[in-house]
């Protein structure tokens, strides 16, 4: 009887943990470039001082933005709670010059498509929305790195939604990190992320384990 009980609370407990945290990723996860001033942000990223040359396609970057949810999701992660989101660094050349954009899957109020963005860096770091920022770089060797690359962007082209159930185990919509972790398992030869557990049955992928494991070293870090 004391068993049967157990296991209905951790399905109930499975079920309210999913409604909060999808309220919470709607509430949260919305689309910087709808509302960021292009011209200060590019102002602010200038600051930074960071050479173009210094950034590679496909590393990965993750913000911590302003917002009560958006620090109540950071609590996600167990061993360090830095970032809220995730995104990939990608070169483009636009009209002759080669430009700095972040892939990434986001969602709710502000990008009511749900598709996944690309985004100038300077909008996704810009501290107008943002506390901090993080680049980390992935040590594949270039085929891999190459193959991650095409990966993440063909999600972007074919219109990637964001995923609000956080589900692992579907692949028609995704949430942030997941995007990551599943181009970066599709074409490693070793699972380069681990997965959490964020109750007692539901697999998620922490925004810490994107760079805390043995494939990933830090470039920078940077607070607003």
């Amino acid at each position: 009887m004391f068993k049967k009980f157990l296991n209905i609370f951790a399905v109930l407990f499975d079920v309210l943990f999913l409604a909060g945290v999808s309220y919470m990723v709607s509430e949260y996860f919305n689309d910087a470039a709808a509302h960021v001033d292009p011209i200060n942000a590019y102002t602010e990223w200038q600051k930074q001082n960071i050479s173009p040359d210094s950034l590679q396609s496909g590393d990965l970057i993750l913000r911590d933005s302003k917002g009560f949810f958006s620090q109540v999701f950071r609590q996600s992660s167990q061993q360090e709670q830095l970032y809220s989101h995730s995104g990939i660094i990608i070169k483009d050349t636009v009209k002759g010059k080669v430009k700095v954009f972040v892939y990434h899957c986001v969602g709710g109020e502000e990008n009511k498509t749900n598709k996944m963005k690309k985004d100038p860096i300077e909008i996704f770091c810009t501290p107008e929305s943002n506390y901090a920022f993080g680049i980390y770089r992935y040590t594949f060797g270039k085929e891999t790195k190459d193959k991650f690359i095409a990966e993440i962007k063909r999600y972007y082209k074919m219109g990637m939604e964001f995923d609000l159930q956080l589900e692992l185990d579907t692949d028609d919509k995704m949430y942030c990190s997941e995007v990551i972790y599943k181009s970066l398992k599709s074409v490693s030869e070793t699972d380069t992320i681990e997965v959490d557990r964020t109750t007692t049955t539901k697999p998620f992928i922490a925004l810490d384990k994107l760079y805390l494991n043995n494939f990933t070293r830090k470039i920078t870090y940077r607070e607003f």
